[in-house]
């Protein structure tokens, strides 16, 4: 049984280990691919290049700090220069980019406030009817399901398949007779399974 349990335990370390490497080689060829961008002086094809990288992300994948880094340099470049397109262009790479890879937890969340003042103050810029505040209110707005309903509804739905087999293997014998204290359990874990999985999904 342990020698089994090794087993699938090095088979799905192995197969994390190439997930992991086939994002950090895809952020790398995009970054890369950015740079190529901005040796051309195409500053929209790079703020592309390092979106897309940004968004492969990875513990410790240092490709993905370095291009939000570059992000972060594009626009302020931009808003210093008066180029308010590529400057708006960039800070929402970033903006879009935290947010798309985001969790349980959210990776780089400190850059996500400033991207989200820097859009609001140039969205004002072009909408005079519309204050920045009231912009970044509108950004910074979180639809984002709660975390902790999110992980009980999980769980009950774990719970909830895990009773039903147990009294699929356990509740009943061979001879298709009840046992009634397996069974008992099973519908406990069922019913509380359930129970924790339509609370989580209402409150979530």
């Amino acid at each position: 049984m342990k020698r089994r349990l090794a087993e699938v335990a090095v088979v799905v370390l192995f197969c994390l280990a190439m997930i992991i490497i086939r994002v950090v080689f895809s952020a790398r060829a995009e970054y890369h691919a950015a740079d190529d961008a901005l040796a051309r002086n195409d500053t929209v094809e790079a703020i592309v290049h390092l979106r897309r990288a940004a968004r492969w992300y990875a513990p410790g994948n240092p490709y993905v700090t370095r291009s939000l880094d570059g992000l972060t340099e594009i626009a302020n470049r931009a808003e210093i220069a008066g180029d308010t397109k590529t400057a708006r262009a960039a800070w929402e790479a970033i903006r879009t980019s935290i947010l798309s890879v985001r969790g349980l937890y959210t990776p780089h969340a400190d850059r996500l406030e400033p991207a989200n003042r820097h859009i609001a103050a140039l969205l004002a810029r072009e909408d005079s009817g519309a204050s920045a505040e009231w912009h970044f209110a509108l950004l910074a707005r979180d639809d984002q399901p709660r975390v902790g309903w999110t992980v009980l509804a999980l769980l009950g739905f774990c719970g909830w398949i895990a009773g039903a087999f147990g009294f699929i293997l356990r509740g009943v014998d061979h001879e298709d007779h009840l046992r009634p204290r397996a069974a008992l359990w099973s519908a406990v874990v069922i019913v509380a399974g359930y129970a924790a999985f339509l609370l989580g999904l209402s409150r979530a």
